[in-house]
């Protein structure tokens, strides 16, 4: 058991906290250490999350032990720490017929199994890796997802960090479906222990630039990401920050050593997805990253398009919070609209293998889970075919990219439009949106990128299908709801969550198919899953 909360820990100087005086913080050296004339070394950001971070999950942990320790069984007796080995065997579940996806229940389906240790880790893990990893097809590199985790995890010594961060984010998986406490408590207990290893892990460099080190830090960002949702955001973007700050420190990558290029890959894309979202600069100093996307694979061509949409958004972003005049913004809606072309061209240059095929849809086709989605106002009356799941993914990348640009482009467009207009110039109090003339020479108009916008979303919306019910290698086909993995949902997030928006939102006019509504069920059915 753990010592007991220890509360938030000091940011305070190490002089200041030895003295155990107050420290006034003052950087680069506070007032004490300039009057003593002693070194002023303050703890490093990542690692006060993490003592914060320790402490907070010990805490949890140790509530929610006292609290079932406390708990009768059946027989009167007080539950003990060897009963807690329980894990839930799970029927197949299927939604209701209703028009609408119900909330699932879980519960009317479960069986609790008493079950030794090894085997409760054992069923969390597979389905853990069931749910979360894609294995390659060795023809066609790079068509699997988080592939290299399950050996990773057989190579990696105990005394690792990554063991612990694997188990809590599998307990927490099998939670999510079961819904059985017992596990939510270990996963907690899981999670505060992987802390205390990240935290012995950090203070070797060496140790630190290991590939368990940071894959572990993804898992645990996962678990923040989905534990308590809505709540801890914060905790998520501090594992987010910390993978950005490991990144900074691996250095240039090891053509060899294939396991650290696939994670770093895997996490950076998610690193530019978080800053186009919200505007973010993506992290300006880990130079060695582009050097991971190198080659002419679409995927590396389209990482490279990214992280220059992702530098653009942040500058207009900048510029529209300084109120500058139009002048200062051509020069950006410019570099916008030329980046939008690039990402136009990107579907020009696809290999055969990336092409979309496009069928029209029979319902009756769909797994019988699915048909109260699409018997709803707004479903696609086509489905579209990918060779596999990580090619179907990078192009809802593209897509909701290309989503999130344009809307800026109209909001940059209109701002400064409606900086130049006159009274006289104005319709019903809105801009006259004419064309306008950028600075290489051609025009941009507000209607164009409407356009785009709608035929993207017209792209993403048989994706959903794709992406729920294709056949996917080594999984089961996904006719029973129990056989579907959470991949699958997860990435549509993304994508649904943009598309969403901006359909239900401002530019709802554009919305000409009603898909706004749809997108918003089928979001609504995936997070009740998920979360």
């Amino acid at each position: 058991m753990s010592r007991g909360y220890r509360g938030r820990p000091s940011t305070g100087c190490a002089s200041c906290r030895k003295s155990k005086v107050k420290c006034d913080e003052t950087v680069p050296i506070c007032k004490r250490c300039l009057k003593t004339g002693h070194d002023c070394v303050y703890r490093d950001s990542l690692e006060l999350y993490f003592r914060n971070e320790t402490g907070s999950a010990a805490k949890r942990a140790q509530d929610g032990w006292r609290q079932r320790s406390k708990k009768p069984t059946k027989d009167g007796k007080t539950e003990s720490r060897e009963s807690s080995t329980d894990v839930v065997s799970v029927s197949p579940i299927s939604l209701s017929n209703d028009s609408k996806p119900t909330q699932l229940d879980f519960n009317s389906s479960l069986t609790i199994l008493p079950m030794l240790a090894p085997s409760a880790i054992e069923l969390s893990e597979n389905r853990f890796f069931f749910d979360y990893v894609l294995q390659t097809n060795r023809a066609f590199p790079y068509s699997g997802i988080m592939d290299f985790l399950p050996e990773l995890y057989r190579k990696s010594s105990q005394e690792t960090c990554l063991p612990e961060a694997l188990a809590a984010m599998a307990k927490l998986n099998l939670y999510r479906r079961t819904r059985n406490q017992q596990l939510a408590i270990q996963a907690a207990e899981s999670y505060g222990h992987s802390l205390q290893l990240m935290k012995a892990a950090l203070q070797n460099p060496e140790t630190a630039r290991s590939n368990e080190v940071l894959i572990s830090m993804y898992l645990m960002g996962m678990y923040e990401s989905i534990s308590i949702p809505g709540t801890r955001k914060a905790f998520w973007n501090a594992h987010r920050e910390a993978c950005i700050h490991l990144l900074r420190h691996r250095g240039r990558p090891d053509r060899t050593d294939v396991i650290s290029i696939r994670m770093v890959q895997m996490i950076y894309i998610q690193v530019l997805t978080f800053c186009m979202s919200t505007k973010q600069a993506p992290p300006p100093d880990v130079d060695a990253i582009s050097e991971y996307f190198t080659g002419d694979l679409p995927i590396f061509k389209l990482m490279r398009i990214l992280h220059d949409v992702a530098i653009v958004l942040n500058e207009i972003g900048n510029e529209e919070l300084a109120g500058n005049a139009p002048e200062r913004v051509m020069p950006l809606l410019t570099k916008a609209a030329e980046i939008d072309a690039q990402l136009g061209a990107w579907t020009e240059s696809l290999p055969q293998h990336w092409k979309i095929q496009s069928h029209e849809l029979n319902p009756r086709s769909l797994p019988k889970w699915l048909h109260p989605l699409f018997q709803s106002h707004g479903a696609p009356t086509v489905r579209h075919t990918y060779h596999d799941m990580p090619i179907a993914f990078s192009w809802n990348l593209h897509r909701t990219t290309r989503v999130l640009l344009n809307v800026t482009m109209i909001k940059t467009a209109s701002h400064m439009l409606s900086r130049a207009s006159t009274p006289e110039s104005m319709t019903g109090g809105l801009p006259d949106f004419r064309p306008i003339l950028l600075d290489n020479g051609t025009f941009y108009d507000v209607s164009a990128s409407e356009e785009v916008i709608r035929n993207v979303v017209e792209y993403i919306v048989p994706s959903v299908i794709t992406h729920l019910s294709m056949p996917l290698e080594g999984k089961p086909d996904p006719s029973e709801f129990s056989n579907v993995s959470r991949l699958r949902m997860t990435l549509l997030i993304w994508p649904l969550a943009t598309s969403t928006l901006v359909m239900n939102g401002s530019l709802s006019g554009i919305d000409l198919h009603r898909r706004g509504p749809w997108l918003r069920q089928v979001l609504q059915f995936i997070k009740q899953d998920l979360l």
